[in-house]
């Protein structure tokens, strides 16, 4: 996600380009935030701390990318504050990125 994130700042030259980052970054924590159908949990880890007397829990989740790139597609065509041009730049990163996959896959 972080390697998506930074492509799309370095393409995004432009006099918004802040604005439109800005919009992208939402977009990531949005669909951080969502609950997916696609993620399962590979492992937990929980840490106790008898000074301090609580827990810490460590939680490992997968996804598949193309499953988080076609979310993320579907996420940024609802939100309403991503402009046409903008989602374009978006639509664009995000159908590279699922090219790779696809690649990697074969």
């Amino acid at each position: 996600m972080k390697q998506v994130a930074d492509q799309y700042l370095g393409q995004t030259e432009n006099e918004r380009a802040a604005d439109v980052a800005d919009k992208f970054q939402s977009l990531v924590r949005q669909v951080m935030n969502t609950d997916m159908a696609d993620l399962r949990k590979i492992g937990q880890e929980k840490f106790y701390n008898e000074k301090a007397q609580s827990y810490t829990v460590f939680i490992a989740y997968e996804i598949k990318k193309n499953a988080m790139f076609r979310f993320m597609k579907k996420q940024a065509r609802v939100d309403n504050t991503i402009d046409e041009r903008q989602l374009e730049l978006i639509d664009k990163i995000l159908d590279e990125e699922l090219k790779k996959v696809e690649e990697d896959e074969n």
